[in-house]
């Protein structure tokens, strides 16, 4: 199954596990949602359930994911530059 983001810009595909582990990342550069509904994020973000993720959480996920990428490979570092850029663009929702 797949986890298929939607903005105003465009779309951006992940696997279920790899947006899991994206999520996860940013966490743990210093991610932390602020415009999150009233559950554990996680919960929320993880599934394909329509959630939105606000544009000052997307900025915010950028930012951390920016603060990852020396960590990366290469492969990792690629595809991570193209989510940092999809949500440069505004906020998204999961579907």
């Amino acid at each position: 199954m797949a986890i298929d983001l939607v903005s105003a810009s465009g779309r951006f595909y992940f696997s279920n596990h790899q947006w899991e582990e994206t999520l996860l990342l940013a966490k743990d550069y210093g991610w932390t949602p602020l415009d999150a509904p009233d559950a554990p994020w996680e919960r929320i973000y993880f599934s394909s359930g329509g959630s939105s993720i606000s544009q000052r959480d997307a900025a915010s996920l950028a930012d951390a994911l920016r603060r990852a990428l020396p960590k990366q490979s290469a492969s990792e570092k690629l595809h991570l530059q193209q989510f940092i850029a999809f949500c440069n663009n505004g906020g998204f929702t999961i579907e």
